[in-house]
């Protein structure tokens, strides 16, 4: 048993890492303030917690772009 537990180790530490990158949800922002949600910003110590390398997020064009030419990245930005 304790063998096979070595080899596991072993195996485990040739075996290279993979990047982990978390999705944020597809309601990250709030529609109305176009601001990062308080709930969305809760994950953030979470993804770095568990050594995430980073996050994913859906751009909703039609948040940022409310009148043709005048946009708004302000939420987005939040997680910069």
């Amino acid at each position: 048993q304790r063998t096979r537990s070595m080899l596991m180790l072993a195996r485990r530490k040739e075996t290279p890492e993979v990047p982990v990158f978390l999705m944020m949800p597809l309601d990250t922002l709030d529609p109305e303030t176009k601001e990062l949600k308080a709930s969305a910003a809760e994950l953030l110590p979470g993804a770095a917690a568990i050594g995430a390398e980073g996050i994913m997020v859906d751009v909703w064009w039609g948040l940022c772009e409310q009148e043709p030419g005048v946009y708004n990245f302000t939420g987005y930005v939040e997680l910069l």
